[in-house]
């Protein structure tokens, strides 16, 4: 992992990759996406064929880490930042996914293939079937196939969403799949950004995650010249969440303006942190005369939460997948469990989250 964060800086400055779709090509998808496409998996390849096209009867399945997952979800159960009959970005008191299922998926199981992890969870996303206790590998249980995917952990941004990709497209699985880094990227301006920065979770900071993710971001959009910084704040004890974002990004040798800041930390409550950078470009500030110069004047800043369910929202409305059924939004949670050790050889279990035992 560390020689790989020594060449990211290159990566994200690079950006630019070109190749045709077909598997194999130019860059290779793990070997697992290999194997169902060669019917080494006929159970993976028939849930790819019955459920490719979104269906409105389905549901949103958030796929990640548990804390992921669980600061998600909550966040689309109470969106209300559009009128839901025109779609204007103005709350209606009527939350934006009334009707609509939410499936988390806690990943539970995490092996050291990354890549293969985030293919079989997506692949699980779109079957109707899970199993009813750890022992069920019949997968006598029912539910809603996925309509739309979240992966809402960066490390499948990082590490799996270019195999899912390559999955869908040789499969010709039209579900759509998105990310909450990509859906904060949707909502800038990328013909005038140069330099974003991103406060994230220590873990994503510390093994490189984040920067790892944003770097595939700019390579699918094709975009080169953007930098990025990512780091923690202090969750704990910090005054102001910008000027303790701020003084890591001087520690580590920063110095040109920020275009753009991202929020996608949970923990730091996105309206604080717009109230914190308008204590800093604000003239009449003193913290101005300290950061402001490390920051735009015209800089914007996103949190991941709402910028996901916007995307959602949009491209729900654009391919009438919504319900349309006025009701409050319900969620259910499954987990991810090993197989008995006398099963088949196959992909973790999925599990409902309330048979695991606290």
């Amino acid at each position: 992992m560390r020689k790989f964060l020594k060449i990211l800086p290159f990566l994200v400055l690079l950006g630019v990759v070109s190749c045709r779709t077909e598997v194999g090509e130019c860059r290779p998808t793990v070997q697992y996406v290999r194997d169902i496409l060669a019917g080494k998996y006929p159970g993976s390849l028939e849930v790819l064929s019955r459920n490719s096209k979104p269906l409105d009867s389905g549901a949103i399945v958030v796929i990640g880490g548990g804390e992921s997952v669980r600061n998600l979800i909550p966040s689309f159960l109470g969106s209300d930042s559009f009128d839901n009959v025109s779609a204007a970005p103005v709350p209606d008191g009527l939350a934006d996914f009334c009707g609509e299922t939410l499936v988390g998926i806690v990943d539970a199981v995490r092996t050291d293939s990354l890549r293969r992890n985030c293919v079989e969870l997506t692949v699980a996303a779109l079957d109707t079937a899970y199993s009813v206790t750890p022992y069920d590998i019949e997968c006598l249980g029912s539910r809603p196939a996925a309509k739309m995917i979240v992966l809402a952990d960066p490390v499948y941004r990082a590490f799996g969403r270019f195999d899912v990709d390559t999955l869908f497209r040789a499969s010709g699985c039209t579900v759509p799949v998105i990310t909450p880094i990509g859906a904060m990227f949707d909502r800038l301006d990328l013909s005038t950004v140069r330099n974003i920065g991103v406060i994230c979770e220590v873990a994503s900071e510390e093994d490189g995650i984040y920067l790892a993710a944003v770097a595939e971001e700019l390579r699918d959009r094709g975009l080169g010249g953007i930098s990025c910084s990512a780091f923690a704040v202090n969750r704990a004890d910090t005054a102001n969440v910008m000027v303790s974002f701020l003084d890591r990004y001087r520690e580590s040798g920063g110095s040109a303006p920020l275009d753009a800041i991202l929020v996608d930390d949970p923990a730091i409550d996105p309206s604080r942190a717009r109230e914190d950078l308008n204590s800093i470009t604000s003239l009449s500030s003193s913290l101005s005369v300290i950061y402001g110069q490390f920051v735009s004047k015209d800089a914007v800043i996103l949190d991941a939460a709402s910028s996901t369910t916007a995307c959602c929202f949009r491209k729900m409305r654009d391919s009438n997948l919504f319900t349309h059924n006025i009701s409050q939004p319900s969620a259910v949670a499954f987990v991810t469990c090993p197989r008995p050790a006398d099963a088949p050889v196959g992909p973790a279990l999925i599990i409902p989250s309330s048979y695991v035992q606290d």
